[in-house]
């Protein structure tokens, strides 16, 4: 069955030229022994893996449990996925019980993150945690949809020149 025939009124999903609002970024699992999650997925997928940096996304793991990225495709010389509809994936340590996968999202740079939250909520959605960087690039929030799904919302700077890897496609 073809997208026309399942969904005859809605075309896939383009981007407007500057806007990736709505783009899912990556997608983030838990781990609970990080050397075993690498020899897995390494083993069974072949990814690519390496270190994040702190405060990446907001959070500031220790040192023993790092946040760790991984190319699950092509990637840049900055680990951006570059072929669309494909998405790296983050491990997280998990810390407590509630810890659950989500997907990162990018959300409207040309409003107010707070607006985007209220949006969100007003819709059915629920906000668990929200970073203090207003305006940073870790300007972030954790959410959950009205079926409990997490997802974590991000808001790119202003200081996002259009020339990233991410944003050459899709243009008309």
């Amino acid at each position: 069955m073809d997208s026309k025939t399942t969904y005859p009124f809605r075309a896939p999903k383009k981007f407007t030229k500057k806007s990736l609002h709505g783009r899912a970024r990556t997608a983030t699992m838990i781990y609970k022994d990080m050397e075993r999650a690498q020899k897995f997925y390494v083993n069974v997928f072949g990814w690519d893996m390496f270190k994040l940096p702190k405060d990446v996304l907001g959070r500031t793991p220790d040192e023993s449990t790092p946040d760790i990225c991984c190319a699950t495709g092509p990637a840049g010389v900055s680990w951006e996925c570059i072929v669309p509809g494909y998405l790296s994936c983050t491990l997280i340590k998990e810390e407590s019980d509630t810890d659950k996968p989500y997907l990162m999202l990018e959300v409207e740079m040309d409003v107010s993150f707070q607006e985007t939250l209220d949006k969100f909520v007003q819709k059915g959605g629920k906000i668990i945690s929200r970073s203090n960087n207003t305006g940073a690039w870790a300007e972030v929030a954790m959410v959950e949809d009205p079926a409990g799904n997490r997802l974590m919302l991000w808001r790119c700077p202003d200081s996002r020149t259009w020339q990233e890897p991410e944003t050459d496609y899709d243009k008309d």
